[in-house]
């Protein structure tokens, strides 16, 4: 049975969008009649918990103007937020309340930038947090920090560590026969090892090396000092927060409670209570534009089509407490839609997976080359984009990485898990019947010998010998210089755009904007992921829940009271 295309109903959802933005204008606009909305000096922003990247193109229309928490969670709505924040000239500046934030780093690296283009405004920005890790660090350092007068700054540096796991197993009887190709692949240590060999350690070394030598170029610049006096503060880790202020590290500490006092004595001299609230409180007395969208566009567009997790043949899955995987038969089916869409001009891949089945990579890739031959094709590499991961991305014309990510690992392993030795000291009889000379080379109840570990090997061999083809194809090198860069190496990204591997560092607008100009297309551009995301009214009550309902349905006196600036 064909698929039922939305297309014809596009322009009446888009018009209901519209009457709900406008119905949602007029009940913010009949909220500031009635209630004389205050505004406010401070707006409260609550990290905490999960934060994804978002979708530029979510209704941006009504998350603005219902009462709405403080929590953010995603790097859109932040950076929507902060840019009409900024605008506001009554506006002070903006607390951030950190908690445990849970995202990539990439992510957090953009909401790090998108806190700093609200500082450049002028306006104060300021983080205030009870405990600050490594991470929360680097996201605060974009401006003021204060902790709580019994807090901890646990500065204590970068650290990672590799295993190999072969003798405590043995002694179980149970074995692991690891086939790689590539002296740095060394993710089959694990199991098929003794010991971590040399190889593994130094790349492991290198990778945090460049991790820590980010971090520290980040946080010095945005706190003005200098390198080397921020990795000594590094090894004098962790800090109280009087220890913390005293270094430098740290501006000053007062409770959640004290901030209104201190917020309204900052740079006046003088004690009083400032006016803070949540978004809703700011936007109730200054309004947010009207967003409106044309009933029919006709704008030409760039696509986004994510590729995260596990590379696996068959059908992507997304389960609660499960990992996500990327099935070939989704992403074939996705990239040869966007192939064939008039209306899409260029695609960026978004890619965050470590590989997995080289089959199911090798099948998306042609399927990404294919569209890259008709239309622009970009990668871009959030946090981790290795192994198959990588192969996929060398379909591209350009790949953009997040300067966190980690990528590379151009090789091939495999492990063959050998139970034989367990079951004899268990007392497990078995009697084996085989009729060809490698027919139990994927046993895991019996042995392998010689003939059978040489013909993975061979297989091992030419899966890489195709690998470094692909890549040598794609970034326009030789083969000798891809083997060269490949033996399973992974790599940060700047030493990856270094050596040839990524042609640009930014985040995904960058690789969005990439994509426009090769496909010519004037700026700003329209943006849609793919597949897209619920459409037409299940959106509107998606975003009219998360906006605002659901908090003013169940707690409308705490939502007014901050409507008019009378709380914290």
């Amino acid at each position: 049975m064909p698929k039922l295309s939305l297309r014809p109903m596009r322009p009446l959802l888009r018009l209901l969008r519209n009457v709900a933005v406008a119905l949602v204008a007029a009940f913010a606009a009949l909220f500031r009649l009635l209630l004389r909305p205050q505004p406010v000096e401070f707006v409260v922003v609550e990290l905490d918990g999960l934060v994804s990247r978002g979708d530029r193109d979510d209704l941006p229309g009504l998350a603005h103007r219902l009462p709405r928490g403080r929590h953010v969670r995603s790097v859109a709505e932040l950076h929507r937020a902060l840019d009409l924040l900024a605008a506001i000239p009554s506006l002070r500046g903006v607390v951030v309340r950190l908690g445990h934030v849970r995202c990539g780093i990439a992510v957090l690296r953009e909401l790090r930038a998108s806190f700093a283009g609200f500082a450049r405004s002028g306006k104060a920005l300021l983080f205030h947090a009870e405990a600050l890790d490594l991470r929360g660090y680097w996201l605060a350092s974009a401006g003021t920090v204060w902790l709580v007068p019994r807090g901890r700054l646990e500065l204590v540096g970068f650290s990672a560590a590799a295993t190999a796991a072969a003798r405590p197993l043995a002694r179980l009887g149970l074995k692991a026969h690891v086939v790689k190709a590539g002296a740095f692949k060394s993710a089959g240590e694990l199991v098929g090892a003794g010991e971590v060999s040399e190889p593994a350690k130094a790349q492991l070394d290198e990778l945090v090396g460049d991790l820590e030598a980010l971090f520290v170029r980040d946080v010095a610049s945005s706190r003005g000092m200098a390198e080397d006096t921020l990795r000594r503060a590094i090894d004098d880790g962790p800090f109280s927060a009087a220890r913390a202020v005293d270094e430098g590290l740290c501006d000053g500490s007062c409770y959640a409670d004290e901030l209104p006092e201190r917020l309204g004595s900052l740079g006046e001299g003088k004690s009083r209570r400032a006016r803070i609230g949540p978004f809703a409180a700011a936007f109730a007395a200054h309004p947010a534009p009207v967003d409106w969208r044309p009933l029919v566009d006709r704008r030409r567009t760039v696509a986004v089509l994510d590729l995260e997790g596990a590379i696996v043949s068959g059908k992507s899955r997304t389960l609660p407490f499960v990992a996500a995987t990327a099935g070939s038969d989704t992403l074939v089916e996705a990239l040869t839609a966007l192939r064939r869409d008039q209306r899409v001009k260029a695609v960026v891949l978004r890619l965050d997976s470590r590989g997995g089945s080289a089959l199911a990579s090798d099948v998306i890739w042609r399927a990404a080359r294919k569209l890259g031959e008709e239309k622009p094709l970009v990668a871009f590499l959030e946090d981790v984009a290795a192994s198959g991961g990588y192969y996929i991305a060398a379909a591209a014309r350009r790949i953009v990485a997040a300067p966190t990510c980690i990528t590379g690992s151009i090789g091939v392993f495999a492990v063959r898990p050998d139970a034989s030795q367990a079951l004899l000291e268990a007392g497990v009889d078995r009697a084996l019947v085989l009729r060809g000379r490698h027919a139990a080379i994927y046993r895991p109840d019996a042995p392998l010998d010689d003939s059978g570990r040489a013909a993975i090997e061979r297989d091992i061999a030419a899966t890489y010998d195709d690998f470094l083809s692909v890549v040598a194809e794609g970034r326009a090198l030789s083969k000798e210089r891809v083997h060269e860069l490949a033996q399973g190496r992974v790599y940060l990204a700047p030493r990856a755009k270094d050596l040839g591997l990524v042609d640009r560092l930014g985040t995904l607008d960058d690789a969005i904007d990439e994509a426009r100009a090769l496909a010519e297309l004037p700026s700003p551009v329209r943006v849609v992921r793919h597949p897209s995301r619920q459409a037409g009214w299940r959106q509107i009550y998606r975003a009219l829940k998360r906006d605002g309902m659901r908090l003013f349905l169940a707690e409308p006196a705490r939502v007014l009271a901050e409507w008019r600036g009378e709380r914290p």
